[in-house]
């Protein structure tokens, strides 16, 4: 079974890794295999926790005005359709 780990705690340990001696005992402890550690400093290699959440964030509200935006979309055919039958 493979663990899921959120952006918070995968920075937190790549930030262990910095200052960690042995990768290998710090990937053990932490659950991870030496060959995700290059995935994750892809990903999130950069990114401070702080980052991570605001990211988040702006994730969901992105989601959230996506879904805005299709309702209105479907409302604006609807009235369309509307004013088609009318004439």
């Amino acid at each position: 079974m493979s663990k899921r780990f959120d952006q918070e705690q995968v920075i937190e340990f790549l930030r262990e890794v910095d200052d960690a001696a042995s990768l290998r005992a710090l990937c053990r402890k932490h659950g991870f295999n030496d060959a995700a550690l290059a995935l994750l400093r892809r990903t999130c290699g950069a990114m401070r926790a702080p980052q991570a959440r605001q990211l988040r964030q702006l994730q969901q509200e992105n989601q959230r005005l996506r879904a805005v935006l299709a309702l209105q979309q479907q409302e604006r055919e609807r009235i369309r359709q509307a004013l088609r039958q009318a004439l």
